[in-house]
């Protein structure tokens, strides 16, 4: 069995976002719907798009599109090597 804590404040902030639906004429069901919908929706970033994600150490990200003969949709995040991208010297021994 799970229960639910709520403390008065959020008890009184449900409370008061009911009371102002109700008195602007929105439907409060149909709002919550429509913020939890929006919520749990997946945004995929657009294609080419890059990102850095801090762990231990910042890594760069790319984002690629492809499609499938079927139109499915694969987002693939490609890791950029940014030390790939400069020329190294050649060292001769």
């Amino acid at each position: 069995m799970t229960r639910l804590l709520m403390h008065n404040t959020h008890v009184r902030a449900i409370d008061r976002f009911f009371s102002r639906a109700m008195t602007n004429g929105i439907n409060p069901m149909a709002a919550m719907d429509r913020m939890f919908d929006s919520l749990t929706t997946p945004i995929p970033p657009a294609d080419g798009t890059e990102f850095t994600l801090y762990e231990m150490k910042p890594t760069t990200y790319r984002v690629e599109h492809e499609k499938d003969e079927k139109g499915n949709v694969t987002v693939r995040y490609l890791v950029v090597d940014p030390e790939a991208d400069l020329e190294k010297p050649e060292i001769s021994s």
